[in-house]
């Protein structure tokens, strides 16, 4: 009896292990039919050594799968061109940003990392406190600039977008000594940050500081992307739907009319008169 039962048990337990592997069976053929989002990685085009800088002719982009994307990945190779591996990369493999050395390689010239392929230029822009982010921009860290400025005719200042991905090259006075033992930016005392260009961008740039305010967004180094932003052009645009409700409700509140003001003037002469009275008493 009990011999029986102990076979039974096995029995029931392997139909189980059966039924479970076939449903991860059914799954993983499901998921290669269907295989979901897929995003953009960066490989290495042939084996890459460790200190390689990498350019974009190294690397290239593949279509994957989301759900396969390995931590870490890279989306574009424009993100770590100019920087040097830390270790060895096979030809086909992912490139992460754990491979990336801990400094960004430089030239011993500012002049080496604008590229005369695609007529880029350097040109360097004074920063306070608050546009240096506390002195923490760095060599290879990429902003956003706002411009704010007074146009003809308009009463109010206005404030746009003017350009976004911006690479920084040099931060003020941070010596290529310093970028090449791979020290960073953050607290050193600069005024001011150099940007790479086209030389259509720095005349935009150089044109909009001299006729307004520059401010800067950092943005996140793997981010690429672009955004569509509606200019500011008045108070209206800052304030939220709820707030120029309120505003507009305070100011019908406290509104001037011709009748108000007669009213206003009846009750001040009441009360001039009721002053005259006691005083006369």
């Amino acid at each position: 009896m009990f011999g029986i039962s102990k076979q039974l048990l096995i029995a029931i337990g392997l139909g189980a292990l059966a039924m479970m592997l076939n449903q991860y069976y059914l799954t993983t053929q499901a998921e290669l039919f269907d295989p979901g989002r897929k995003v953009q990685v960066v490989l290495a085009k042939k084996e890459l050594s460790e200190g390689t800088m990498l350019t974009t002719s190294l690397m290239e982009r593949k279509s994957i799968p989301e759900r396969y994307v390995p931590k870490g990945s890279i989306r574009d190779p424009k993100e770590v061109e100019g920087q040097e591996l830390g270790v060895k990369v096979q030809s086909g493999d992912y490139i992460l940003w754990n491979d990336i050395s801990g400094r960004r390689l430089v030239g011993k010239r500012l002049s080496e990392q604008v590229d005369p392929k695609d007529g880029t230029r350097a040109i360097t822009i004074p920063v306070d406190e608050l546009n240096s982010l506390s002195r923490s921009l760095t060599n290879g860290d990429r902003i956003d600039i706002l411009y704010t400025f007074s146009f003809p005719g308009i009463s109010q200042k206005l404030s746009v977008l003017l350009m976004q991905n911006v690479q920084i090259i040099n931060t003020g006075s941070y010596s290529v000594a310093e970028q090449e033992r791979g020290e960073s930016g953050a607290g050193k005392k600069y005024g001011a940050i150099t940007l790479k260009l086209s030389a259509q961008d720095a005349l935009r740039l150089n044109y909009a500081r001299q006729n307004g305010q520059i401010s800067v967004l950092l943005r996140n180094s793997q981010d690429n992307g672009s955004i569509d932003i509606k200019p500011i052009t008045s108070i209206e645009d800052v304030l939220s739907a709820t707030e120029r409700e309120s505003i507009t409700a305070m100011s019908q509140k406290v509104q001037v009319t011709p009748d108000s003001m007669d009213k206003l003037r009846d009750q001040f002469k009441g009360i001039i008169e009721a002053q005259k009275k006691q005083g006369g008493r």
